[in-house]
């Protein structure tokens, strides 16, 4: 069982890595899944909080929504199922923007456009549960 929040992508200077407690570091995301990454054509993120404690994830899936082939069509996409209370519902520019912190941080406009259009997002509530690979 691995307890903490995870760290920047680069371990700060001067501080042990064994002395913390960081999620990404003792799972080795790097070395177990990084090289993954490239070869994957379609990301779906489901039950998941988008949140910088996952970071090291979703910024990999961002690097490599920017990918294209050698025709110039996007290489990856993404599907976001992301559940939400129907007294307060979120809307999908909420739902990328969530995802857009913590995966670009401060991105310009035109960066963020080139990658939106390759994410789909699945709002779904109690009353309409998800159906797998739906798509709005």
């Amino acid at each position: 069982m691995l307890f903490g929040i995870d760290a920047p992508d680069n371990l700060a200077q001067g501080i042990d890595p064994h002395r913390q407690l960081m999620k990404p570091y003792w799972a080795m995301n790097r070395i177990e899944y990084g090289h993954l990454f490239s070869d994957t054509r379609l990301f779906i993120i489901f039950g998941c909080s988008l949140g910088e404690s996952d970071g090291w994830w979703w910024r990999r899936v961002y690097e490599v929504l920017h990918l294209q082939t050698d025709a110039g069509t996007p290489l990856s996409e993404l599907i976001i199922y992301w559940w939400s209370p129907v007294a307060s519902p979120d809307t999908r520019e909420e739902i990328l923007d969530t995802f857009f912190a913590v995966a670009a941080g401060e991105s310009d406009e035109l960066e963020r456009a080139s990658v939106e259009d390759r994410i789909q997002v699945v709002l779904y509530y109690d009353a309409s549960p998800p159906a797998f690979l739906a798509t709005p």
